[in-house]
């Protein structure tokens, strides 16, 4: 039974099938209350007439106009959210937290039955809900609602609802559509800075999308590895997408054809639609100068009064992920990325306030994976210049002829900010174990130690 109690609805059984009745059915049909269960049990001859006794029971348990107090305990999601949610689409205004600072929404007069409904009915655990399709699903119906209210409890994250049994199941339903095990994302990030030679001098997006197809031997040689170990490259607008053990791969690739540097390679598990963010840097303090006309000097005079403040910047690498992945495998992910460095004073580059500047390179955007595939973002190209002179002291500072004496020399470097991405969905725990095996197994495999560390190592021990 969802709202009455089960000697109740037998009682009310008994007057219609019992001797009283006057029905058919008189005496065909037996009913025994089962209190700790909260059910009704029906004993019968004619099994036929199951169907027409159940059909009074839930017409008996859920047919009642009158408001019931009922409590839910949530069990994945944030009761004061769901009662949220819930208020917005059943009309039962704003929701009341504890009681605290709102008028009591239950009002319930003297001799009102409470019913506490928990997550596990007749023992054993409720038939899990479908999850939500997008666009479509099951409606919910409640008729008037104007009595319906909704309040949550935060200490112990349950709801307390107060409406009438036939509300009641409606809501219960909506609620457990709601309350599901949240999906959490792994997220493997890899941050590598690649210096652009003659190979990849447009870039490297210009790489994976033109010289796929290259006739060049080399580098037909270094992509058809990339294929080898089970991959496949497919542009995605401003990204690449690679399949299988990719990250690996690409990185190999690159390395093949110019010097690289792993910046960073954070690796996070996240919920589902909750940001993750990454920082590896410096904190640079930016001093900041206050002028307070309005304060004097303290003797009558009309003197600014001065007030330094500190504030630290971060600079560095900074990685902000945030996932939204769907049971099909599908991620999306809101990604943005900053790599900042301060800049050496210079006359090109002087203090602003006596703070250095900071260099910046940022990129924003969303894409849309598959669970274990790798996205590539690419296009934060650098250029630092550097000159230097020499040549003989004294005769190559002469005007005119000193260049007959001396040498200058201008060099830039150019280098591409290339970010991995490869998201993981976990929605079961299975998943999560498979998850710490893998860096268990990724552990295992690093080199030992050298003999001579761990002979160093056992003889500090002793």
């Amino acid at each position: 039974l969802r709202a009455q109690e089960a000697s109740k609805v037998v009682d009310q059984l008994n007057q219609v099938f019992g001797e009283k009745g006057g029905t058919p059915l008189t005496g065909m049909l037996r009913f025994m209350p089962l209190e700790g269960i909260n059910a009704v049990m029906v004993i019968t001859h004619q099994p036929k007439y199951l169907a027409d006794a159940e059909q009074w029971i839930q017409r008996i348990d859920l047919g009642g106009e009158g408001s019931s107090l009922f409590v839910y305990e949530v069990q994945y999601a944030k009761a004061t959210d769901l009662a949220d949610q819930l208020n917005q689409v059943f009309g039962a205004g704003g929701a009341a937290r504890n009681g605290r600072g709102a008028a009591d929404p239950f009002n319930i007069s003297p001799g009102l039955d409470s019913v506490r409904v928990r997550t596990l009915e007749n023992g054993a655990p409720s038939s899990p809900a479908a999850p939500p399709a997008s666009g479509s699903g099951n409606a919910i119906s409640l008729g008037n609602t104007e009595n319906v209210f909704i309040s949550a409890v935060e200490e112990s994250n349950a709801l307390l609802v107060r409406a009438s049994a036939g509300q009641w199941d409606s809501i219960r339903r909506a609620i457990e559509r709601l309350d599901q095990m949240p999906l959490q994302v792994h997220v493997e990030a890899q941050v590598v800075e690649v210096t652009l030679n003659e190979t990849l001098n447009y870039g490297v997006s210009w790489f994976f999308g033109n010289e796929i197809g290259a006739t060049n031997l080399a580098l037909s040689q270094t992509l058809d590895g990339v294929r080898n170990v089970g991959s496949r490259i497919t542009p995605t607008g401003a990204a690449f997408t690679f399949v299988g053990p990719s990250a690996e791969a690409a990185i190999s690739a690159l390395d093949s054809v110019s010097d690289l540097r792993v910046l960073s390679a954070p690796s996070v598990l996240v919920r589902n639609n909750v940001e993750a963010t990454f920082s590896s840097g410096l904190q640079l303090p930016v001093q900041s100068t206050i002028i307070n006309p309005v304060l004097g000097d303290g003797t009558g005079g009309n003197s600014n009064s001065n007030f330094s403040q500190v504030q630290f910047r971060q600079t560095g690498i900074t990685l902000t992920v945030t996932p939204r992945a769907n049971s099909d495998g599908t991620v999306f992910m809101k990604i943005t990325q900053e790599v900042s460095s301060p800049v050496a004073p210079s006359a090109d580059n002087p203090l602003v306030g006596g703070n250095q500047s900071v260099n910046t390179n940022n990129l924003t955007t969303e894409v849309a994976v598959r669970s274990g595939e790798t996205v590539i973002l690419a296009g934060l190209i650098k250029t630092e210049g550097s000159k230097a002179t020499g040549g003989f002291p004294g005769l190559s500072r002469i005007p005119f002829i000193g260049a007959l004496f001396g040498s200058r020399n201008t060099t830039n470097n150019r280098s591409e900010l290339v970010i991995l991405i490869t998201p993981t969905l976990v929605n079961d725990p299975s998943s999560a174990r498979k998850l710490t095996e893998e860096y268990g197994r990724r552990f295992r495999g690093l080199d030992p130690l050298p003999a001579e560390t761990q002979a160093n190592g056992e003889g500090q021990g002793e």
